[in-house]
């Protein structure tokens, strides 16, 4: 593995994107990632397309993991200023040490992480009003996590029917935190471009979360007001981490299998082997 590892080249990479996972519950990775180019199609669309692979897998998640990024990133013949994006969630620590370490980098607040916060906020809504004095409300929401957390064409038959029904509990403030989520989601695939239109339809999108009725959604307009720079950023580059879904499931298979692992080095090195593009030597047959 250090072999392969060493036959790294990173002088053709401009887009990065870095995300964390727990190991064991309470150890962090953090993973680096290469985006692939963003291309217009027919349709005059721009989007994402080919192959990316992980650059780098360090322990921690903090400005250091960053910091150990770019001495690897410089040693495997990539240079910092080549770097013009970078994806990350909305933790600040990344921010900022990718702000400084890669100083050409437009940083980007992954989509996905934004809507996910906010379905965050839904579920804290959720959990709530499952705990208020209220049996109606109680009732109401019994079993109904997954339902909140879908989107609506993703519904089984049964579960549509139950969140029509919820959908007319006007009293509820789960469905009032469910509408705004839906209303994030629909300004996502609204606009694809960076222009007046568009920011003008974030301040008003934030503007309504901030006078929520749902504490939980004002918390969460918040998070948008601080982030508002780097979420918007999402419409210049068109870059998102959805490319990371794929090694979602591939790093979930490697964890739940890691239990075999005597140490975190070896869990690091499947995701590299699984994930990277390695080329790795041929050994000889004896």
């Amino acid at each position: 593995m250090e072999e392969a590892l060493n036959g790294q080249d990173f002088s053709d990479v401009s887009a990065i994107g870095v995300d964390e996972y727990s190991h064991k519950g309470h150890n962090y990775i953090t993973v680096f990632l290469s985006h692939p180019d963003v291309v217009t199609d027919e349709a005059g669309r721009r989007r994402q397309a080919g192959k990316a692979r992980v650059l780098f897998v360090t322990e921690g998640k903090d400005k250091d993991a960053v910091k150990r990024f770019l001495s690897r990133f410089e040693e495997r013949g990539g240079r910092a200023e080549q770097v013009k994006v970078a994806t990350s969630d909305m933790i600040h620590g990344y921010r900022s040490a990718i702000g400084e370490s890669f100083p050409n980098a437009v940083v980007t607040v992954d989509k996905f992480h934004v809507v996910k916060n906010c379905s965050d906020a839904v579920d804290s809504t959720r959990k709530r009003e499952l705990r208020c004095k209220d049996a109606a409300k109680a009732k109401a929401l019994k079993e109904t996590r997954y339902i909140w957390l879908k989107n609506p064409d993703n519904l089984t038959d049964k579960q549509r029917e139950k969140l029509d029904q919820l959908l007319q509990v006007e009293y509820l403030d789960t469905v009032q935190a469910y509408d705004c989520r839906l209303e994030l989601q629909e300004f996502y695939e609204s606009y694809r471009s960076y222009d007046e239109d568009m920011v003008s339809a974030f301040e008003r999108l934030t503007i309504r979360f901030a006078n929520s009725a749902v504490m939980e959604i004002r918390k969460f307009a918040q998070c948008l007001t601080r982030n508002a720079v780097e979420i918007l950023n999402y419409f210049q580059t068109l870059r998102t981490n959805a490319i990371l879904e794929g090694f979602n499931s591939k790093i979930s298979i490697i964890k739940s299998r890691a239990r075999g692992f005597r140490n975190m080095g070896n869990f690091m090195n499947m995701i590299y082997f699984v994930c990277g593009e390695l080329t790795l030597p041929l050994q000889p047959i004896m």
